[in-house]
């Protein structure tokens, strides 16, 4: 299922913002932002 949203991007050329705690999802994307103490980091 993960490899559907990076094929969609790859073809339709969309953008997609995925929330997860999955680190190993988050690091197949383009840009990864976190958050902790409730503040974003890149």
């Amino acid at each position: 299922m993960d490899d559907l949203f990076f094929e969609l991007r790859d073809k339709l050329g969309q953008t997609f913002v995925l929330v997860t705690h999955n680190l190993e999802l988050a690091r197949q994307a383009d840009r990864m932002l976190t958050m902790a103490d409730g503040r974003m980091t890149e």
